[in-house]
């Protein structure tokens, strides 16, 4: 049997403690539809999707969500299609929530919250969602999709380090 080290044995004297300690008071996130206030409520059981604001924040600062609507290859022609920013973020947000089947999307319709700070009208079904999918082409939407990992990735390639040289 292993014994149980202490924190300070697993972690030497200067370097950050395991568990930082939450900010006192609120949190101001800059989300698609403005800038609001996040604030832990300590007493409240913590919910998996408490955290996503972050996660949008960084979409929006960095670029990445609106660089993939703006070069998503799906298009429609009838005026009452849905719009391409809520297939998308349909699809992110499942993703982020853990949903692996397209049923499961569906529990995003209650939560107004996270489809609003994405800049979403609502969020899409699982049907909606895999018909949109099925209008792009396999090749194509392969193609924007490599652009997209590409465009996230490739300025880790420029860190100093030994082990990037091999990628210049």
């Amino acid at each position: 049997m292993t014994p149980i080290r202490s924190v300070s044995e697993a972690h030497p004297q200067g370097e950050p403690p395991v568990v930082a300690h939450g900010a006192a008071g609120p949190v101001q996130v800059n989300t698609f539809t403005g800038r609001f206030n996040v604030d832990w409520d300590h007493v409240a059981p913590v919910t998996a999707h408490g955290p996503m604001a972050f996660l949008i924040e960084f979409l929006k600062l960095a670029g990445l969500f609106a660089a993939m609507v703006a070069t998503c290859p799906l298009a429609y022609d009838s005026p009452n299609a849905p719009q391409i920013r809520d297939i998308l973020g349909t699809i992110v947000l499942s993703v982020l929530a853990g949903h692996f089947r397209y049923a499961h999307m569906t529990t995003l319709f209650f939560d107004r919250v996270n489809t609003e700070l994405l800049g979403m009208k609502k969020a899409m079904s699982g049907d909606a969602v895999r018909r949109a999918l099925r209008k792009i082409d396999e090749d194509v939407g392969r193609h924007w999709m490599q652009r997209l990992i590409e465009y996230s990735t490739r300025p880790l390639f420029w860190e100093v380090g030994p082990w990037t040289s091999r990628f210049r």
